[in-house]
């Protein structure tokens, strides 16, 4: 609606010697200004906007009066025809923010200037390094390539050590996205040495079958139970084998992916290419079905299994290299959004991007929950009055799940 009147204020208004003219010096940059807060901040954004103009619009005018600017009436009336005080304000048009106000430039310029540093401040450097992540710079590549590097020898340590039956990954902000690059090329190394899947039995065939016939159904529940019992069976198969020499025989044993506040949510933006939306969702898709990126679930291809092909040398079945979220659960929190500051403006959903069984969910820091500024960081906030209480630290405890108690 704000729109519709600004544009109907500027294609009437501009220019125009009458009262149309008159009202678009007045009102045409508060109209524009709102249009703009309700499109970055939603209803309460332009709510704030409008509240804001009336109260700097009192101000000024009082500020115009001490400066004896403003010729008060000595003798004026309400029922008077015209409200003497304001006569000159408004043929003047001296209200805040209006096009002839010299002053108006100024904070406009200010605003933005505001606005910028917020960015910089609060945006930039958590969005813009994921951005940077994946640009494809001969700089970035060799980089990203190092990092992931050192990301999946310390994934292969850990499987190799012999210690551990449970790997729990835990990743926040832009480490969700180095994260997700380390799972995914651990697994391909890994996948087509994995047990093979009848010891895997029965989970692995219920996973594997799903979705092939109508009958073949799971909700996230039973998911997330029949991966942990795959792995459960891995270990069995190799570091918890009673053969020694298994111990460093490769093998995937991360059970969770947690993420906090991910990029992962902006994917189509940060990780594919294209000029518009419709190109950037394309080459997403375009990439999942070639599994090059893994989805949880996986994307099912031909007469593929959800997690298996089968092999043409060997005529067996195995693991394809997308398979990893079929058996690992991800857990994604995420301090929801609310105008452009308050929540997490970086992390988000998951779900309608990775797949229906990535489990999104909302945390606040406090009890009942309600947005609070610039949450990104406060994932593991413990020194509020909640302390480890807070709803967000029991999410967290709750997704990680030390004592292995949940699906």
């Amino acid at each position: 609606m704000l729109t519709v009147i600004s544009g109907c204020f500027f294609y009437f208004g501009i220019g125009e010697q009458n009262s149309v003219g008159h009202l678009t010096i007045l009102f045409l940059p508060i109209l524009i200004s709102s249009c703009v807060a309700a499109i970055a901040m939603g209803r309460w954004g332009a709510l704030a906007m409008i509240a804001a103009y009336v109260l700097a619009s009192l101000f000024f005018v009082l500020y115009m009066q001490s400066r004896h600017l403003i010729d008060w009436a000595p003798h004026f009336s309400f029922s008077s025809d015209i409200w003497q005080p304001f006569e000159g304000v408004w043929i003047r048009s001296w209200l805040f923010w209006a096009l002839n106000e010299r002053y108006s430039a100024v904070i406009a310029v200010a605003i933005i200037l505001i606005y910028v540093a917020l960015y910089a401040l609060f945006l930039e450097p958590y969005l813009g390094d994921a951005a940077r992540y994946f640009r494809a710079s001969p700089g970035n590549v060799l980089v990203r390539r190092e990092i992931r590097k050192q990301a999946v020898n310390m994934l292969d340590g850990l499987h190799k050590w012999g210690t551990y039956d449970r790997i729990v990954v835990v990743a926040h902000s832009l480490g969700t996205v180095v994260a997700y690059d380390m799972l995914r090329a651990y697994f391909s190394r890994v996948n087509n040495l994995l047990p093979e899947p009848a010891k895997l039995d029965p989970e692995f065939s219920l996973v594997d079958r799903l979705g092939k016939t109508p009958e073949a159904t799971m909700d996230e529940e039973a998911y997330r139970r029949a991966g942990r019992e795959i792995i459960k069976k891995i270990a069995t198969c190799t570091v918890n084998s009673k053969n020694p020499s298994s111990h460093k025989s490769p093998t995937w044993l991360v059970t969770d992916f947690v993420t906090l506040g991910s990029p992962l949510t902006h994917a189509h933006y940060l990780m594919c290419d294209g000029k518009t939306e419709a190109d950037l969702v394309t080459d997403f898709d375009r990439r999942v079905r070639q599994r090059e990126f893994p989805t949880c679930p996986p994307r099912r291809q031909d007469d593929d299994g959800l997690l298996s092909f089968t092999n043409p040398d060997t005529k067996k079945k195995e693991f394809h290299h997308a398979a990893l979220f079929g058996i690992t659960r991800w857990t994604n929190l995420f301090f929801p959004r609310s105008q452009l500051f308050w929540g997490d403006a970086i992390g988000g959903p998951l779900k309608d991007i990775w797949g229906r069984y990535v489990k999104d969910v909302e945390v606040s820091t406090c009890e009942p929950p309600q947005p609070a500024f610039f949450t990104h960081t406060s994932y593991w906030k413990i020194n509020g009055r909640l302390a480890r209480k807070a709803p967000q630290i029991i999410a967290l405890r709750k997704a990680v799940d030390l004592e292995d108690k949940l699906a």
